[in-house]
């Protein structure tokens, strides 16, 4: 191993001190989470590795015919909810909650049409600060055979 000078020891530290306010900072944030249901998924507030990919990536799923689905919406903060906007394709969907909860759930049918559709849940605390998460599924229609779609 190399020898530790007080630069490198300075830098390591000036980096340790950035994560740590990041983290502080990201954690400060409401917790949004929207899921296509199925038997895996684990309802509630989402773990911090969840929380992490759903701030950088929209849940994407694609499904084949016009079977149901379900889509399962979470927002939740330590300091209590001031508002919940949760929309399909820019059209808001009616969620109920109570001002200052500091949880929120709701789980509903999803669009069946063939298309994509994109819901966007966002969610503001008590403090002003606001998350959003995205979850996008595209419904492709079954051509069979005889080449009729159904």
């Amino acid at each position: 191993m190399g020898h530790v000078t007080v630069k490198k020891l300075l830098a390591f530290l000036i980096v340790l001190g950035g994560l740590a306010i990041g983290y502080r900072q990201f954690t400060d944030l409401p917790a949004t989470r929207l899921a296509f249901v199925d038997s895996t998924l684990q309802q509630g507030p989402p773990g911090l590795f969840s929380l992490v990919l759903s701030k950088i990536f929209a849940g994407r799923r694609e499904l084949i015919g016009n079977d149901a689905y379900r889509v399962y919406a979470y927002a939740g903060d330590r300091d209590g909810l001031q508002s919940v906007l949760l929309t399909h394709n820019g059209q808001p969907i009616p969620f109920k909650f109570e001002t200052s909860a500091t949880q929120a759930e709701l789980e509903f049918d999803g669009n069946r049409q063939a298309g994509l559709h994109t819901y966007v849940l966002s969610a503001r605390d008590q403090r002003g600060k606001q998350s959003t998460s995205t979850l996008i599924i595209n419904v492709k229609l079954v051509t069979p055979v005889g080449g009729v779609v159904f």
